[in-house]
């Protein structure tokens, strides 16, 4: 199948799509238009209004699982046809998983983030850039309290967790978040020390703490320093963690990477830009932060 037939074949998806989200918002519209009528229909307005909101709630459980069974089908062709090539021309020794990720024990273990009671991640990808292997993916973490009309879901982290090797293992243990990344994790397995760097700015953005504070002086050069903060400001919450051999990154960019848009037309150019943009975060940690000197 070539590209054009491929574009064409998301084109369609997109117009089917549409086609589910008008079929979804019909019966809310004329269910409204029913509610404001209903004082002059008298007697037959309570059942005539039972019948729609009947009918209104049928259509809209078809549409929204016509919508999702849809946006599936997009999505996979989308992975398959141009970000696994995007993938493949940018990075050495590729992998794909698009249906898994990190695994709840995987996220605990970095103790970056803090835990809720509902987890999820997808599109795990392994690669190698420059000699660095590194493995990144979506996750979601939600909690999720009480129940009916008081239940209330907090999002905790949505976003893209990166993990790198630095083929190092006497930096014990290095933290740095920015001060409004509100659900952080507890940096499991040390005892640490918060770290008052020489920039002033760096230390009312962000906190630092380390087993071992020489540790956060040897990692977080002028370079670094910028490229987190850099990082936070694209983003708006960062969190590092040096642990041994591994950078664990995770940015709460509140949406996933590699994915399609299948709400707007396809345009060949614009995708293959997304796509490599989102390529380009991974080199640029591995370049700015220098992860290939940490050898």
């Amino acid at each position: 199948m070539d590209t054009m037939q491929i574009v064409n074949q998301l084109d369609g998806l997109h117009k089917r799509y549409r086609q589910s989200m008008y079929l979804f918002a019909v019966p809310i519209v004329l269910l409204v238009i029913a509610y404001i009528g209903a004082p002059k229909m008298g007697a037959m307005a309570g059942s005539m209004l039972a019948g729609l909101m009947f009918v209104a709630a049928g259509c809209m459980f078809y549409a929204s699982g016509r919508m999702s069974k849809i946006n599936r089908q997009y999505q996979e062709l989308y992975k398959n046809a141009f970000v696994i090539s995007v993938l493949n021309q940018t990075f050495m020794d590729v992998q794909v998983n698009w249906e898994s990720g990190f695994t709840r024990q995987n996220i605990e273990q970095m103790g970056l983030l803090k835990l809720g009671n509902r987890f999820d991640s997808e599109d795990l990808i392994h690669g190698v850039y420059e000699g660095v292997a590194f493995d990144q993916a979506d996750v979601t973490i939600e909690n999720v309290t009480g129940s009916g009309k008081n239940r209330h879901t907090t999002t905790y982290f949505k976003g893209r967790v990166f993990v790198f090797d630095l083929q190092k293992s006497d930096i014990r243990s290095v933290g740095i978040r920015s001060k409004d990344f509100q659900y952080y994790g507890n940096l499991n397995g040390f005892h640490h020390e918060d770290v008052k760097l020489e920039s002033e700015s760096f230390n009312r953005e962000f906190k630092v703490m380390a087993a071992y504070p020489v540790d956060a002086f040897y990692v977080l050069t002028p370079q670094t320093m910028e490229c987190v903060t850099d990082l936070h400001r694209r983003a708006g919450n960062v969190a590092l963690r040096y642990l041994g051999n591994k950078l664990y990154v995770a940015v709460n960019t509140a949406g996933n990477a590699f994915d399609g848009d299948i709400k707007k037309p396809f345009v060949y150019v614009d995708e293959i830009n997304k796509i490599k943009g989102d390529c380009a975060v991974i080199i640029d940690i591995i370049n700015r932060l220098r992860i290939g000197d940490v050898q």
